[in-house]
């Protein structure tokens, strides 16, 4: 009787350990997939705003924004002259090559932000946001219309694992989800530049008219913060330029100008409690300028709820 006790013990612990080597390879094989899983990411309730380059080059940047049920895909050409805040004017085109060459995935984001004054939410792997060689997830449209871009969008984010992809996918395949479709190209004219290529000049008054408040998100709006930007930085007119940024997602600002704070970060949040942090206002701030948030309970009390002091946004 002990004997058979003793193997039914052996037998019991080459169980356990025959599973938890299985359980290890498991982890070691599928770890990177299971993590983007349960990464989360977006809640599906507040904005959101990609922005990813095509096989072609050419750009579309897609804002979901289910507290209005809308989702809006804006094409931007490869041959748009884009102003950016620290590397001049370049072509959109060319953006995901100087964000490579700098090292700085982020920049291929925040220049287009900055240009067309559009939230645009970064990606810690925003390279995966990018057509190149290496990727197998190349945006791919086949006409320039609404159709084309919401099956080109959701076959995209269909080729990605994540509860984020997964949520984006069901918004835009959605019935009750209304489409809009902006080509930047009819909002353009043309400019012959010293090496005789054409460039696309983007007429702003014209194109900013036609886009007014579509970008307003109402659980921004409904918190109705007053936010007080300040520039901290050597980029001559940035408050101005952020304040419009943050105006164009619904949020208010109520002061901006030229003032140290930011520190050691390219931008700094600070807030008075514990319970800003969690607000929708606060985190599109966070998320979009990829800001530190700070709770400083002896902050000066001014006329906003909110001080942004940003240094730099590329």
């Amino acid at each position: 009787m002990r004997k058979k006790g003793k193997d039914g013990q052996r037998k019991l612990r080459f169980f356990k350990t025959l599973l938890l080597f299985f359980t290890l390879l498991l982890i070691a094989v599928f770890g990177k997939r299971i993590f983007f899983w349960f990464k989360g990411g977006w809640g599906g309730k507040s904005q959101l705003s990609k922005a990813i380059e095509t096989e072609e080059k050419d750009i579309l940047i897609a804002v979901l924004t289910p507290a209005k049920g809308t989702a809006m895909a804006i094409f931007v050409p490869r041959d748009l002259k884009v102003e950016t805040a620290s590397f001049g004017p370049i072509l959109a085109g060319k953006l995901s090559l100087l964000a490579e060459q700098e090292k700085k995935p982020e920049i291929f984001s925040k220049s287009l932000q900055y240009f067309l004054k559009i939230p645009i939410d970064p990606e810690p792997e925003q390279v995966r946001f990018m057509a190149s060689r290496e990727s197998e997830q190349i945006l791919k449209i086949e006409d320039k219309t609404e159709r084309g871009a919401k099956e080109a969008l959701v076959k995209f984010f269909s080729s990605f694992a994540s509860f984020e992809s997964l949520r984006i996918k069901r918004f835009l395949k959605s019935r009750e989800t209304m489409w809009n479709f902006i080509d930047l190209t009819d909002f353009c004219k043309e400019e012959e530049l010293i090496d005789g290529n054409i460039a696309l000049i983007l007429l702003r008054n014209v194109f900013e008219e036609k886009v007014k408040g579509k970008f307003a998100d109402p659980l921004v709006l409904e918190e109705n913060f007053g936010i007080e930007v300040y520039n901290s930085g050597d980029t001559a007119g940035l408050a101005q330029k952020i304040g419009e940024i943050i105006v164009n997602f619904g949020g208010k600002v109520v002061s901006d100008g030229n003032k140290e704070g930011a520190g050691d970060y390219d931008c700094l949040i600070k807030v008075l409690n514990k319970k800003m942090p969690k607000t929708i206002t606060v985190r599109r701030l966070k998320n979009i300028f990829n800001c530190f948030v700070q709770i400083d309970s002896k902050m000066a009390q001014g006329i906003g709820d909110i001080k942004m002091f940003v240094k730099r946004v590329e």
